[in-house]
């Protein structure tokens, strides 16, 4: 991993694409970690249809550093340091969280993606530590 250390890609964030497929979201991190991009990481994680649906209902508001274009909404990794459990939460409005839109990183997985995306947010001041219980997101798997 190299690192970008110029900042020409603004500044550190995660955020997930508006439009994309019906059971992934395509997801950019941007930091001084170089994991497969210039400007970081990008990755597609699967979804439930309900979560990539209310995504298409979002809109663009941040701008993709691959393409300059507003294709994209804020994200950040949420882990409750209490349960050692971790969830992406995508910012919107409210579809099963307060906030916009959770979905659960399984830390026991063998999901290289999920595994990537939370060592990203780790090294790029991108996970924020929450005290307490997790968000119940509820079934994601209707």
């Amino acid at each position: 991993m190299n690192n970008n250390t110029n900042g020409q890609y603004g500044e550190h964030r995660l955020q997930v694409r508006c439009e994309f497929d019906t059971h992934r979201i395509h997801l950019q991190g941007v930091g001084e970690t170089q994991v497969n991009r210039k400007y970081g990481l990008a990755l597609e994680l699967q979804a439930p249809p309900e979560l990539t649906n209310w995504l298409q209902e979002q809109e663009p508001t941040v701008v993709s550093p691959a393409s300059g274009n507003a294709l994209y909404i804020r994200a950040e990794m949420h882990h409750f340091f209490e349960k050692e459990s971790t969830q992406l939460v995508v910012l919107g409005e409210s579809l099963n969280h307060p906030k916009g839109a959770a979905l659960e990183m399984d830390l026991k997985t063998e999901n290289l993606g999920v595994q990537t995306l939370i060592e990203f947010a780790k090294q790029n001041g991108l996970m924020t530590l929450v005290a307490g219980d997790t968000y119940t997101v509820g079934d994601q798997e209707e």
